[in-house]
């Protein structure tokens, strides 16, 4: 899976286009019309880059829309150029290839662009930075407070620390990537699809794993500290109402080493979008990157160009002691008509027997989403890694 954290910049985006709790008018200075969206990061990890364009609408009917027939290309600081080619499949996406020697520490880049109706576009250059291993992933279980105050939920909040020297860069920004197994409730033994089918146990659809970004910005800066480290930075926190710790579960931590401009912005987009208070606390603003129109000096252009070096860990997470869990089951419920009678449209129908409270066994349907464990999101098939 290749993740781009940069994908929160569209994100945000249309959140702050669309879930203001109250209405508010953006000045003309901050008028969101048919502005130009970056969505680039340009990392060590691939030669194979993407860098994303589109159009912001207008904050009463809110949408990104694909920039498409855009000339694109990254330039080293040199004077080497990479063409980006936009995706047949998917317009808007900008692929190119950008030899590993230039994803170097040290190494410069820029992005330039020109639309279809000739306006150009590019950034400041962008410089590699070293980034340190990723040092300690632990957790601890703790409650997290929610929006009424005398409720809390259990789980479990994710931490690193951050061991690094001077050698290396100050800022940082971390990717969460997690991956959780999952059951069903019921292996399949009954259903009718037009025609009554039974087996032994069939646990084919009862074992998913799923594979999420976190859709959170983790940041820091350690510029001001006496050295550079930082112990028990908080991750993010989850909680016991679903199945995600229940079996086994998995945190892949993706570190990069950023720019002080790029941390800036971050921090811009995080103080607007996702800070505890939540996204409604104050009014949204515009956030620059490090983007320029070169055809019109006063444009925005909202996003950013980034180029990072990144280090990772994973680690594995099960037989979690001194956690309960407080997950809703799936009851069988009764047909409300003879199973000839029922359309096509609801096959399969599936059955299994659930308890009553006195211990006695049901026999009834059950919802698809309780024996199929893909209709939750997941997979059938296991990581390697698992």
């Amino acid at each position: 899976m290749r993740g781009n954290i940069f994908f929160v910049v569209l994100v945000v985006t249309v959140i702050l286009m669309s879930s203001c709790v109250e209405k508010y008018f953006l000045d003309k200075q901050e008028l969101i019309v048919s502005r130009i969206v970056v969505d680039a990061l340009i990392t060590n990890q691939t030669d194979t880059q993407l860098i994303v364009l589109s159009k912001a609408a207008s904050p009463e009917s809110p949408a990104l829309i694909a920039l498409k027939n855009c000339f694109v290309k990254v330039i080293e600081s040199n004077g080497v150029e990479f063409s980006f080619n936009e995706s047949d499949d998917k317009p808007g996406n900008y692929v190119g290839v950008i030899d590993k020697k230039y994803l170097s520490v040290g190494s410069k880049l820029k992005l330039f662009f020109i639309t279809p109706e000739g306006d150009e576009y590019e950034s400041d250059y962008e410089e590699f930075l070293p980034c340190p291993p990723v040092d300690s992933v632990y957790y601890e279980i703790e409650k997290e407070v929610t929006t009424d105050p005398d409720i809390t939920n259990d789980g479990v909040r994710f931490y690193l620390d951050l061991v690094s020297s001077d050698d290396y860069g100050k800022y940082y920004f971390w990717q969460l990537i997690e991956t959780w197994e999952y059951h069903s409730v019921w292996p399949v033994i009954m259903w009718y699809d037009g025609i009554l089918h039974e087996v032994p146990s069939d646990y084919s659809l009862y074992y998913c794993y799923r594979t999420t970004l976190v859709n959170q910005l983790f940041i820091l800066n350690t510029s001001l500290l006496e050295q550079n480290l930082y112990k028990k930075f908080p991750l993010h926190f989850v909680n016991n109402k679903t199945q995600r710790l229940l079996y086994k579960y998995s945190i892949l931590v993706k570190q990069y080493a950023i720019s002080e401009k790029a941390y800036i912005f971050w921090k811009n987009i995080k103080a607007n979008s996702f800070e505890s208070g939540g996204l409604f606390d104050s009014q949204p603003s515009i956030v620059e990157g490090n983007m320029h129109s070169i055809s019109n000096e006063e444009e925005i252009v909202l996003g950013n160009f980034n180029v990072a070096t990144i280090t990772e860990k994973r680690i594995i997470v099960e037989n979690i002691q001194g956690l309960s869990f407080d997950i809703p089951g799936c009851d069988t419920y009764v047909l409300t008509e003879p199973l000839a009678w029922t359309s096509p449209l609801d096959w399969p129908i599936y059955f299994a027997y659930s308890l009553n409270p006195d211990g006695t066994l049901v026999f009834g349907a059950i919802n698809t989403d309780c024996i199929d464990c893909t209709l939750r999101g997941g997979t059938t098939e296991k990581p390697d890694y698992w």
